[in-house]
C-alpha cells in the first residue's frame, strides 16, 4: 500500500542527528537533508513529509518492505567475492507499482498480474520493457548500504 512517510520528531532535533537545514526554491521551502551511503533523505517541514532520493510517496512503502523482508529468500540476492567484487555482496530486488505502491518480488509476478500476455507475444520484448519501466519501478538495495538509512528513518518516525 502506497503512503507518504511523515516524521514525528521536533525540528530542532534534526541538527542533533546530523541533518543540515536548507531553504529551497523561490518559496523558501524549509527542509532538512542528510546523505547516508549515497542515499539522500529529505525531510520537508511543510507537511512533515520524508522522502529518500526520488521515491516521493513510495518512500514509506519501500522502507517498510526492506525492514520486514530482510530474511525473505525471494527478495534477497547474494554475490560471492571475486576479482570484480572484493567482498561478498548482499542486496534486495523488488518491483513497485508507481500508482498503487503494490510490491512484487519477481518480474514474472508483475507481468502475470498486469500485462496482457497475448499483447506481449504480438508486440515483442520492447513493448513489454517499456510498459514495465513506465508503470513499475525496479528497486535495488544493497543491504549493508541501506541498513543505516532504514535505521535513520526509524529515528525520525
Amino acid at each position: 500500500m502506497k503512503y507518504r512517510m511523515k516524521y514525528t520528531i521536533k525540528e530542532r532535533e534534526f541538527k542533533l542527528i546530523g541533518f543540515e537545514f536548507l531553504k529551497l526554491y523561490a518559496n523558501n521551502y524549509k527542509c532538512y537533508h542528510k546523505e547516508i551511503n549515497y542515499f539522500d533523505i529529505w525531510c520537508w517541514v511543510k507537511g512533515k513529509d520524508v522522502e529518500i532520493d526520488d521515491w516521493y510517496g513510495l518512500t514509506g512503502t519501500i522502507v517498510d518492505f526492506f525492514n520486514t523482508n530482510l530474511d525473505n529468500p525471494r527478495v534477497l540476492k547474494h554475490h560471492k567475492a571475486d576479482k570484480f567484487f572484493k567482498t561478498d555482496c548482499h542486496w534486495m530486488v523488488f518491483y513497485i507499482d508507481r500508482k498503487t505502491g503494490e510490491i512484487f518480488t519477481k518480474k514474472e509476478d508483475v507481468s502475470d498480474s498486469v500485462l496482457d500476455q497475448r499483447a506481449y507475444e504480438r508486440s515483442g520484448k520492447k513493448w513489454y520493457d517499456l510498459v514495465l519501466r513506465k508503470e513499475y519501478r525496479e528497486i535495488f538495495l544493497e543491504i549493508d548500504k541501506f541498513k543505516p538509512v532504514a535505521e535513520a528513518m526509524e529515528r525520525i518516525k
